[in-house]
């Protein structure tokens, strides 16, 4: 394994023993903060974050790798639902490019990946062809 899997792996497990502690403690997942986002609980906060997270990269790699795409459509339209209302906060954090245009009629997934600044009509193939 190389230098840099070993040290994720590491980090990565600390990120998830700490937080999973954190969420098993009824008081600490429960506690309410004010966030960015506006006032939530732990466990709220670390779901809107990590999760989104997670989604949008599962269909970063799939596209990258040529797997299937296909996201949890659940999941999908509350990301969608919950990201909306965050749109200018988002676009001021510098976490997500801008917003890409798709059909009024498209389907959330591709709502969803236009809104956090991919182009879901792009072919991977094209990134590697700009000059």
């Amino acid at each position: 394994m190389s230098e840099i899997s070993e040290r994720y792996r590491k980090v990565a497990g600390q990120f998830t023993q700490r937080v999973g502690a954190a969420l098993d403690d009824p008081d600490t997942a429960r506690r309410q903060r004010d966030t960015p986002m506006g006032r939530a609980s732990f466990e709220q906060t670390i779901d809107r974050i990590c999760t989104g997270d997670v989604l949008v990269h599962t269909w970063d790699l799939a596209r990258a790798t040529g797997l299937d795409e296909s996201l949890d459509p659940d999941e999908v339209h509350r990301f969608v639902e919950g990201m909306e209302p965050l749109d200018e906060l988002l676009r001021q954090s510098g976490q997500y490019g801008a917003r890409v245009p798709v059909p009024d009629d498209a389907d959330e997934q591709t709502r969803l990946i236009a809104f956090v600044g991919r182009d879901p009509q792009r072919s991977l193939a094209s990134r590697w062809q700009r000059s």
